[in-house]
């Protein structure tokens, strides 16, 4: 059973006055009504009465059934029994006339699928002589199993989607509009894969990033699964033109080549997946933003390297894949790419000079360094220093990597890098300088100075 999330209508259905006449009526006379001997309810209604009432906490558009069945049951002072079901909407406050006594009222049924009552489903309200009214109230909580929710944003948008959701019991193609928002009842408790399908050209997954996530349902329900989209004009979105990602130990390398006629690129995202669509990473996929002031601003075609620790040992990152896009200024998203994961192979370029040093309280250089590369395909290099773990992310007993050049460096001219640039860091948080170089191919090979005085 599917349903969409939609309002009330307002001005829709009786008065609640109208309302709550029609159930005292209805339901002094279901209980005048029974066979001997189960029921001694007047047949005539009168006070006192007993009030059932229900409030609703579950999402707009959520049911909690059609009609709830409630056993009231009391023992009259007289010695007989006070024995019936009565029923009423979920949201309709039920009037029942009854004679003093002390009652339980039990929800016994017809609560939708995904729904509880908060406080168990007896209540209890002792209703003696002389009184008026007696009340009793529950609290309906609804979360159905599983809930799709979709966002379209930015221009040119898509019309529609498809999810496709696998899990215990089977698989179903649901089809939901550019902004929507889907229930889907009838799973049961476990996991659940949602992959999004019929993706337009011109739109792209903004989060996730992957078209795959897994989603655990629990006993009681209340899984989600959400898609944000952004679509742009295609002709004038970012294109990965090349994508070369290779694994050195836990790190993973990767270099991009970029075309951009606008000269707009503003950010990159990348996340390693399983080479399906799905996301292995623990972490948030990786963001590199403020692009528009670098060097990839300054031609149509330009080149990125980059280095990151994951946490994944290279034998899972060689079983991989990265998934990339690029995004403008102006909120048009390439097409994501994913790639395999590999080694580099031995082309990768050799540093034939390499000397690092800290030069007094500030500056982070190359003392000497020069390069050789058989192939004749140097790219260009990434430095970057290991410091002291947490100082800039969390601590995980692990020395950190930050770069000193966020797209990298083009040919062998590597700068001297201000230490004060990088917050609570000083000569004495350095434990090494690392230089890795890069070929058009994607290979690359890493050289350590830990010796910087």
């Amino acid at each position: 059973m599917l349903h969409r999330s939609a309002g009330r209508r307002s001005g829709a259905g009786p008065s609640p006055f109208r309302r709550r006449a029609w159930l005292l009526l209805g339901a002094a006379l279901a209980v005048g009504c029974l066979p001997d001997g189960q029921s001694t309810a007047p047949l005539v209604p009168g006070p006192p009465w007993l009030a059932i009432v229900t409030r609703l906490d579950a999402p707009a558009g959520v049911s909690a059934g059609e009609r709830l069945a409630f056993r009231v049951r009391g023992n009259i002072v007289s010695g007989s029994v006070f024995d019936s079901t009565v029923t009423a909407r979920p949201l309709d406050t039920l009037i029942v006339s009854v004679p003093p006594a002390e009652y339980a009222v039990q929800l016994q049924g017809g609560l939708a699928s995904g729904c509880g009552v908060w406080g168990g489903t007896t209540q209890t309200v002792n209703i003696p002589e002389g009184s008026n009214t007696g009340v009793v109230r529950y609290t309906l909580i609804c979360r159905p199993a599983l809930q799709l929710r979709v966002i379209t944003e930015g221009t040119n948008p898509d019309d529609a989607y498809v999810a496709r959701v696998r899990g215990p019991g089977g698989e179903r193609l649901l089809r939901l509009r550019a902004t929507d928002s889907l229930f889907v009842e009838g799973v049961s408790s476990g996991s659940y894969d949602v992959e999004w399908l019929d993706i337009a050209p011109q739109c792209a997954l903004m989060e996730p990033t992957t078209p795959l996530v897994t989603v655990q349902v629990p006993p009681g329900g209340g899984a989600r699964a959400d898609l944000l989209v952004r679509c742009g004009d295609p002709a004038r979105a970012p294109a990965l033109v090349a994508v070369h990602p290779r694994a050195t130990g836990s790190v993973l390398a990767l270099s991009l080549r970029l075309a951009d006629a606008q000269r707009d690129i503003a950010r990159l995202v990348w996340d390693v997946t399983d080479c399906r669509g799905r996301s292995l990473t623990s972490q948030r996929p990786r963001v590199r933003a403020a692009l528009r002031g670098t060097r990839l601003a300054q031609a149509d075609t330009s080149w990125l390297m980059s280095v990151s620790e994951t946490d994944s040992a290279e034998s899972t990152l060689l079983r991989s894949c990265v998934l990339v896009r690029a995004e403008d200024a102006a909120g048009n998203v390439s097409r994501s790419s994913e790639v395999p994961i590999t080694r580099s192979t031995e082309g990768a370029p050799v540093a034939t000079l390499f000397d690092a040093a800290i030069s007094g309280e500030r500056l982070a250089t190359l003392t000497r360094f020069a390069v050789s590369d058989r192939e004749g395909d140097y790219l260009g290099a990434v430095p970057a220093l290991r410091i002291r773990d947490g100082l800039v992310g969390l601590a995980d007993g692990r020395p950190e990597l930050v770069l000193l050049d966020q797209v990298g460096l083009l040919g062998t001219a590597i700068p001297a890098f201000d230490l004060a640039a990088l917050q609570r860091v000083g000569p004495a948080d350095v434990q090494a300088y690392e230089l890795w170089l890069f070929d058009t191919e994607g290979n690359v090979r890493r050289y350590t100075d830990a010796m910087l005085r």
